[in-house]
């Protein structure tokens, strides 16, 4: 599923910036740190001054009753210590920031709404010639769901009147034999909210051609 691979470089960093003590969990998000001029040692100070603990249990109880903004403000210092680290030298922050740039490498980004990349996934790997006739397509609508950002929302919301909402759309894709009627069926079903009658014509039809 595309845009999953980016959570665990967050892990990776709050490792190295000392945020995993032990009986706190490092929350996992894809947020970058905006530039500030915070030195790099504030980010274990501004943890501890959270009741007096460096335990990020402390932090996702803090952000349950609501003051996302102190957590927002934790993960810009650390992310901002990482990357001074890292820019300086430092081995273990380098590794880190080295295998994240290898694996954003491998991505694929594809600037086009839900209903043009379902269709053009569908059609492409219809007509493509292969010996056994099959279609990328999600298999179930579960399959293909948007996951807001709520960093970014929050950081838009601060500075712009009326912002868009930011998110990340994902959709899992699998190669469906188009002799298997019943498989195939379904996922013509998961697609039937998210494409417009042109496009799920012009799927149905790619896919006849090939039955």
């Amino acid at each position: 599923m595309a845009g999953l691979g980016e959570r665990s470089a967050a892990r990776d960093v709050g490792r190295i910036v000392g945020l995993d003590q032990p009986g706190g969990d490092v929350v996992e998000s894809d947020e970058p740190a905006p530039n500030n001029d915070r030195p790099a040692g504030l980010a274990a100070q501004s943890v501890g001054d959270l009741g007096g603990s460096r335990d990020l249990g402390d932090l996702q109880q803090i952000m349950t009753l609501g003051a996302g903004d102190i957590f927002d403000e934790v993960t810009e210092v650390a992310l901002t210590a990482f990357l001074v680290a890292a820019e300086q030298g430092d081995a273990g922050c380098a590794q880190v920031w080295s295998s994240w740039l290898e694996r954003e490498g491998r991505e694929t980004y594809a600037y086009l709404t839900i209903d043009e990349l379902l269709t053009a996934f569908a059609v492409n790997s219809v007509e493509a010639d292969t010996p056994h006739a099959s279609v990328l397509l999600p298999a179930q609508k579960s399959d293909i769901l948007r996951k807001e950002r709520n960093y970014y929302n929050r950081f838009l919301a601060k500075r712009l009147a009326n912002p868009l909402v930011d998110a990340k759309q994902l959709v899992l894709f699998q190669n469906i034999a188009l002799a298997d009627t019943e498989k195939l069926d379904q996922s013509l079903e998961a697609i039937q909210r998210f494409c417009s009658k042109p496009n799920l014509a012009r799927i149905y039809t790619a896919v006849n051609s090939r039955r």
